[in-house]
């Protein structure tokens, strides 16, 4: 199944939604007003599925995957002097590919749960995500946001860096 995830351009607050391969709206993503690493991920019908929290006090950047008002895992960044690794708890995933060039695929032992990649030649922000398991769509979009929000972050670091 493929979906194609697309910022909506000139918004006060991180602001995406998602479309099926049929360009028919399928979900929305709402930020907070700050940028706190704070996204909700609702229906078309404005039902929250999930959210996913950043954990502020921590060694390693870490995001809360809450679905159905349940905490059912986080998504970690382990960062060193190799690169940085991004793996998912409570579904055993891993992240592996270019995550600054946006190719990427998250995988569960050898098997591919989504294929991540951002179009070079677009207004706005848009991701596609070749997703093998429906039921993984929710939490393999959060941690794409989760993902996308940390390299934005040190991408503006980075450029205010004297």
């Amino acid at each position: 199944m493929r979906l194609t995830m697309k910022e909506r351009g000139f918004t006060i607050r991180d602001s995406f939604r998602i479309q099926d391969e049929n360009g028919k709206d399928k979900y929305q993503v709402i930020g907070t007003l700050i940028k706190t690493g704070t996204f909700r991920i609702k229906d078309m019908s404005g039902k929250e599925l999930a959210r996913i929290e950043q954990k502020f006090i921590s060694l390693k950047r870490t995001f809360h995957l809450v679905i159905g008002g349940k905490r059912v895992g986080d998504i970690v960044r382990d960062g060193s002097f190799l690169g940085d690794k991004y793996h998912v708890t409570g579904y055993d995933w891993e992240v592996k590919g270019d995550i600054f060039d946006h190719r990427y695929s998250i995988f569960s032992n050898l098997k591919t749960i989504v294929s991540v990649k951002k179009k070079r030649l677009a207004l706005t922000d848009t991701y596609v995500f070749d997703i093998e398991d429906e039921a993984d769509e929710i939490p393999a979009l959060a941690t794409v946001l989760a993902i996308d929000y940390i390299a934005s972050i040190e991408r503006m670091n980075k450029r205010h860096k004297v």
